[in-house]
């Protein structure tokens, strides 16, 4: 005899529809009932991860969830579009994601011409973040008023890039309230990349019509700039250099500077230029790891910046940066935010935003090297971030700055912060409704001295 086959759960011939098997039938289906149900947990499950993802993406919580052990990308975008930028400013992201909310309703009345499809759609919220965070001042370190240079004056830094054509502009020192506005201005209406000084702010004024000469200082930074100087201008961002002494000293007392004449350094105090020299090179506290050792460490009220990466539906991304820059820098300078590549950057992949130490910042590029990490898919936002602020706080100890990170191809988030308690915003669509949302990031603690790969 032939041994019996198996019971097998097709149609034609499953035990428990044959009136012979009353127990087979019973168990038969018991496992068909089993599997169903197993399939409909995982189903709920795989919902309830889906919803949970979404909302860690849209608060930063998400990690590098969108790269697998294998490098793999997640199957879909969570949460686009969005508005992202440094520090807690909410009505900043609020006014750059209403751009993305104007546009999708403008195309369902059927009246927009496409405009949820327009190719400056980011850049317009990015633009739009910035120029509502320079109206409001935010914590002095934007827009007008606030933070001034050495002589007590302000001037204005910003920057504007599109992700998707790879054009980029920028102001510095320029003295007209909407930097970032005068900074797109330079990108779509000239081939340069970078105006400075009275030359942006008269460009600002022929082109854009933006009233020129205006005053940007305020009550309150003619306060500050008066406290300094009776503090003797200390702390400052002057640094000895060996050869050059300048009159007055910049360690001890405010300027304006000039260097030495000979003459002065052989008959001053009866010292001659060896004796002075080693006297200044033994008091110097300057160090090959720090670019300004006297200068006040950067804090979100005296050398800060926004920085707004903006993508829409379609994930194209753009950037936009603006800021005061640091109080009591050298007349002149310019910082980070006025520099594609120094305070923002835009790519096809995404985007990243930077605030603290704008002249470290010029110097590592950490949002570029932010961006290469994620262009080659082996790195998500977060780890693109911790990478690139590991990569200046092992070589600097001082450093203090932040990162965030967006992509394009997910909607996630990432950042990373050192030496300071850091915090961003982020609005996107599906998580409340698009209200903006604060998150906390602890600074990365850094081994030290160890070399930049």
């Amino acid at each position: 005899m032939r041994p019996p086959r198996s019971p097998r759960l097709r149609p034609a011939a499953a035990p428990f529809l044959s009136s012979r098997a009353p127990c087979q039938k019973l168990g038969a289906l018991l496992v068909v009932l089993l599997l169903l149900a197993s399939k409909a947990t995982g189903a709920a499950a795989r919902r309830a991860d889906d919803a949970s993802e979404l909302k860690a993406a849209s608060v930063g919580g998400g990690g590098d969830a969108d790269l697998e052990e294998d490098g793999e990308e997640a199957p879909k975008k969570l949460g686009l579009p969005l508005v992202v930028h440094t520090w807690p400013w909410t009505q900043a992201a609020r006014a750059g994601y209403a751009v993305f909310e104007r546009a999708e309703e403008e195309e369902a009345r059927g009246g927009g011409g496409g405009a949820a499809a327009s190719s400056t759609l980011p850049l317009d919220a990015a633009v739009a973040a910035a120029e509502r965070a320079e109206l409001d001042r935010c914590d002095g370190t934007v827009g007008p008023g606030g933070n001034t240079d050495e002589l007590g004056r302000a001037s204005l830094d910003a920057l504007v890039m599109d992700g998707e054509t790879m054009r980029a502009a920028g102001v510095a020192a320029v003295r007209v309230r909407e930097a970032a506005a005068t900074a797109r201005l330079v990108m779509e209406a000239t081939e340069h990349s970078l105006l400075v000084g009275e030359g942006a702010t008269e460009f600002a004024a022929s082109v854009g019509g933006f009233a020129r000469h205006q005053r940007l200082e305020d009550e309150v930074s003619d306060a500050r700039a008066a406290s300094w100087r009776r503090a003797s201008c200390q702390p400052n961002f002057r640094r000895e250099k060996e050869g050059l002494h300048l009159r007055p000293d910049p360690r001890r007392h405010c300027g304006p500077y000039h260097r030495r004449r000979e003459e002065e350094e052989e008959d001053e105090g009866g010292e001659g230029r060896e004796k002075r020299g080693a006297r200044n090179a033994a008091s110097s506290s300057s160090s090959p790891l720090s670019p300004h050792p006297s200068a006040p460490l950067p804090s979100r009220l005296s050398h800060d910046t926004i920085a707004v990466v903006a993508i829409d539906a379609l994930g194209r991304s753009a950037a936009a940066a603006s800021s005061n820059g640091a109080a009591h820098k050298v007349p002149g300078r310019a910082g980070d935010a006025a520099v594609p590549g120094g305070g923002g950057y835009a790519t096809p992949f995404g985007g990243c935003g930077s605030t603290g130490d704008g002249d470290l910042h010029l110097r590592y590029w950490p949002c570029v090297r932010a961006m290469a990490s994620l262009g080659t898919g082996k790195m998500g936002p977060q780890r693109a971030a911790e990478d690139a602020v590991r990569a200046i706080a092992e070589r600097e100890p001082g450093y203090v700055g932040a990162l965030v990170v967006a992509c394009s191809r997910t909607g996630r988030v990432g950042a990373a912060a050192h030496g300071w308690r850091f915090s961003y915003t982020v609005a996107r669509k599906g998580v409340e409704g698009g209200e903006p949302q604060v998150v906390e990031v602890e600074p990365l603690v850094v081994e030290r001295g160890k070399k930049l790969s």
